[in-house]
């Protein structure tokens, strides 16, 4: 009897230990896609935030311009009136009012101003 109730036990131990290591797993994998989803979610707000901007300066003229400080690391790619931002995650195109030459990375904040119809990186 004893040496029966030393194998159920262990048993029942194995089978606890792994049902906690495939949750544990799962834990896991449930937190990597949360920050994924969450850095996607920056990508797409600091985006907006840039797009905005850069409308914004051009429906205002020449001269003005507005300072966005990003809150992670984005490419920004123009080509005439159009505009990409990106990272290693995807990328978002947007049309622009105006014509843009910015272009490069983006890592601490961006200074963007319209010069005679021009949107312009500072």
């Amino acid at each position: 009897m004893k040496g029966q109730a030393s194998t159920e036990y262990l048993l029942i131990s194995v089978v606890a230990l792994a049902v906690l290591a495939i949750s544990i797993g799962a834990l896991v994998k449930i937190k990597e896609n949360a920050e994924k989803t969450q850095d996607i979610l920056i990508l797409k707000n600091d985006a907006e935030s840039i797009y905005n901007a850069m409308e914004e300066v051009c429906a205002m003229g020449s001269g003005n311009k507005r300072t966005i400080t990003p809150n992670q690391k984005l490419m920004i790619e123009s080509s005439v009136t159009s505009v990409s931002f990106s990272n290693e995650l995807g990328s978002i195109p947007k049309n622009l009012s105006c014509e843009s030459e910015i272009n490069g990375w983006v890592v601490d904040k961006i200074t963007i101003e319209n010069e005679n119809g021009i949107i312009k990186k500072k």
